[in-house]
């Protein structure tokens, strides 16, 4: 009787053991689906971005508010005179309104606009 009884109380913690981390486990697979779910929003606000590079290449300078009758100077060409808006191409230019006006560099957006003025 006396060997019975030690080996009798030694298997069942271990097997309490054993069974605690089993359904641990089972619960952390369920949040990993409730955090997908959370960017599909923000893929929602992206698609504006990828909208304009279909072949868009150009961007708009307003020079409603500036002084009439300056030139408009982009990469240190002519391409208008103020208070005329002009198509260009986007991406990083120089801009400057006026012969003595001071060089800007600017983002020009693809498919958008930007607004200038030499007051």
């Amino acid at each position: 009787p006396t060997p019975t009884e030690p080996a009798a109380p030694g298997p069942a913690p271990t097997e309490t053991a054993a069974a605690a981390p089993a359904p641990t486990e089972t619960p952390t697979p369920t949040p990993t689906p409730t955090e997908t779910a959370s960017p599909v929003p923000t893929d929602s606000a992206a698609p504006p971005k990828p909208a304009p590079a279909r072949g868009v290449t150009t961007g708009l300078v307003k020079t409603t508010g500036a002084t009439p009758h300056r030139r408009i100077f982009v990469d240190d060409i002519t391409v208008g005179q103020t208070p005329d808006s002009v198509t260009v191409r986007c991406g990083m230019r120089s801009i400057r309104i006026g012969s003595s006006g001071k060089p800007q560099r600017l983002e020009v957006p693809c498919g958008g606009e930007l607004t200038l003025s030499d007051r």
